[in-house]
């Protein structure tokens, strides 16, 4: 039986992701009927079974646990020395602090901006409608927000405003 790929998405839990990148490596075949794309529902079932039976197999033995031991303290040995660094990058001037920050807020605001399009891209397309809309207020919330106010002086109604007109 056939199954679009949204709908094996929510009904077996397997990430879209995944799926296109099977068949793009032509572990699982696909086929295109306008803009929907359908699988083989017993191949889908299939993945999903190897997919588990893959994790079972990775259960932890005792020398697993000690490489990955060694692995931790190893990183923690290099995270001790990188300490001396981030003493460093506190030393910077008080102008270089307020610049950096506007560039880290200027990207948290515009990921944010690039996330409200995608959810209303997701939308017109008739993915995940509910989910995208959630999406959509979630990120005028927090465009919204004390705290997106703290961080930028920019009118972020105007913002909200010039995303909902834009046409995707």
């Amino acid at each position: 039986m056939m199954i679009m790929q949204k709908d094996a998405v929510l009904k077996y839990g397997i990430k879209d992701t995944t799926l296109r990148s099977k068949t793009k490596r032509g572990e699982l075949k696909a086929i295109k009927k306008g803009h929907k794309i359908f699988y083989d529902e017993n191949d889908i079932i299939e993945i999903m079974k190897q997919q588990e039976a893959r994790s079972e197999n990775t259960e932890w033995t005792e020398e697993k646990k000690k490489e990955w031991e060694e692995v931790r303290k190893e990183i923690e040995s290099k995270l001790q020395g990188s300490k001396k660094k981030k003493r460093t990058i506190a030393a910077k001037s008080p102008e270089e602090k307020v610049y950096n920050l506007s560039l880290l807020a200027n990207a948290i605001i515009k990921q944010a901006a690039d996330d409200y399009r995608d959810a209303k891209r997701n939308i017109k397309e008739k993915t995940l409608v509910e989910i995208n809309r959630r999406e959509i207020e979630n990120i005028e919330k927090f465009f919204r927000s004390e705290f997106c106010k703290s961080i930028t002086e920019v009118d972020m109604e105007y913002v909200i405003k010039r995303l909902r007109e834009e046409k995707i």
